[in-house]
């Protein structure tokens, strides 16, 4: 885990060297709100493999169990949407096997891009306090993955089953109130056998993001 300051227009380059096939989780933290960042994986043929900008200003950019195929040194690119100056925090962890092959925690201001294998859901689990107002979108990130959004309190009921869109269509929840206090699960799933990669946001509930779907 590393700390720096952005200056203003200027583009943050982090290197790290890894055999093949292993995975790479990825997480970058605004510590100053203004910063929208922006987080870029360029493979050891400076080839872009990645690149995750999915929320408002002051959302965590997560990237979870990316497959590095080839040996070398990687380039770790942080910028910001606006070119705005601010601190943050960049923190890399690699493993032979799939960290959040089922899912795992998400919190409140975090966006994460995900990849779910044929036949099988993720479950993604956060902590929340009765009355307080949410927003989460799920956005494939492929034209033919149909993502389903359930939402599941914490006595197991669940709350929401969202399944909107045609493949392709983000999946959108905005100003819903909880009910009660404890740990929620974020369901996602596929309409079809087949998976797919896909972005989930989880905010605190703002008008934007129904208006910018809308």
């Amino acid at each position: 885990e590393v700390g720096a300051a952005l200056e203003p227009g200027v583009r943050d380059l982090w290197t790290f060297t890894t055999t093949g096939n292993r995975h790479a989780s990825l997480f970058l933290r605004p510590d100053d709100a203004p910063l929208d960042l922006t987080l870029t994986l360029l493979d050891p043929n400076r080839q872009m493999i990645a690149q995750v900008e999915n929320g408002y200003a002051g959302m965590t950019e997560v990237l979870t169990d990316l497959l590095l195929t080839q040996p070398g040194v990687y380039i770790i690119e942080v910028s910001d949407f606006a070119h705005h100056a601010g601190r943050y925090t960049l923190s890399l962890s690699l493993s032979d096997q799939p960290q959040y092959a089922g899912g795992g925690p998400i919190a409140f201001g975090q966006a994460l891009q995900n990849q779910l294998p044929a036949n099988s859901l993720h479950n993604w689990a956060f902590s929340g306090a009765a009355g307080q107002l949410l927003s989460i979108v799920v956005e494939p990130g492929a034209p033919t993955f149909d993502a389903i959004l359930e939402l599941y309190a914490p006595d197991g009921r669940q709350l929401i089953a969202l399944d909107e869109g045609f493949s392709g269509d983000p999946e959108v929840l905005s100003g819903f109130a909880l009910p009660a206090a404890g740990e929620y699960v974020i369901l996602v799933r596929s309409f079809s056998p087949q998976g797919g990669p896909y972005t989930l946001s989880l905010a605190e509930s703002d008008q934007r993001v129904a208006n910018f779907y809308d």
